[in-house]
Formats: structure tokens, C-alpha cells, sequence
């Protein structure tokens, strides 16, 4: 509970420094540090016009595994897209993901 104690002006800081050393740290690459550093900014001003942030980290940390995912699955079904819809927990879930899209978009237009 100590570090709850320690002014923003120290802690948002030395945050932004140990982010910065882990980014580097992983690729060694310049380019990485500067993408974090470009991320971050959109997040700032993604929540300084009241966006939700969440969406955005959770799109960063998965999107690399989700995309390899559906990768391997279209090589293993030689391109085929009915890969993702012939096991019925498969099609379920992408069925109740159009749902839930189709009512967002029609609650938005009434």
C-alpha cells in the first residue's frame, strides 16, 4: 500500500521508464520503442475523449496470437473459410458474435 502513497508526478514517470527498458529489452530495436511510444500517445488521447482504453490493450496483446491462430487454420483447411464454421462450438460462437454486432448497430440506429 506504500506505493499508493508515491506522488503521480514519480510513479507515471518511472512506469514510462520501465515500459520504454522492456520494449527495448525484448527486440532491441529502436522502432519498437518508438511504436510503444506512439501506442501510448493514442491511448492518451483515446482517454482523455472518454474512449475505452481496454478494447485497445486487449487488441495489442492478442491480435499476434489471434492472427497466427487464423493462419494456421486456413493452411491446415488449404484456404478454406468453412473451417470456422464446421464444428458446431465454432459456428455457435461466430453466430453469436454476428448477434451481438447486428443488435449494437440496430440499437445505435434507433
Amino acid at each position: 500500500m506504500a506505493l499508493l502513497r508515491v506522488p503521480r508526478a514519480v510513479l507515471l514517470p518511472s512506469i514510462v521508464a520501465l515500459a520504454v527498458v522492456g520494449v527495448y529489452s525484448l527486440e532491441n530495436s529502436v522502432f519498437e520503442v518508438w511504436m510503444a511510444l506512439v501506442f501510448a500517445a493514442v491511448g492518451y488521447v483515446m482517454h482523455r475523449l472518454d474512449y475505452p482504453v481496454a478494447p485497445l490493450v486487449l487488441a495489442l496483446v492478442l491480435g499476434k496470437t489471434l492472427e497466427e491462430a487464423v493462419r494456421q487454420s486456413l493452411l491446415l483447411s488449404h484456404g478454406s473459410l468453412a473451417i470456422f464454421v464446421t464444428r458446431p462450438l465454432a459456428a455457435a460462437f461466430l453466430a453469436a458474435t454476428a448477434a451481438l454486432v447486428a443488435s449494437l448497430l440496430i440499437r445505435r440506429r434507433t
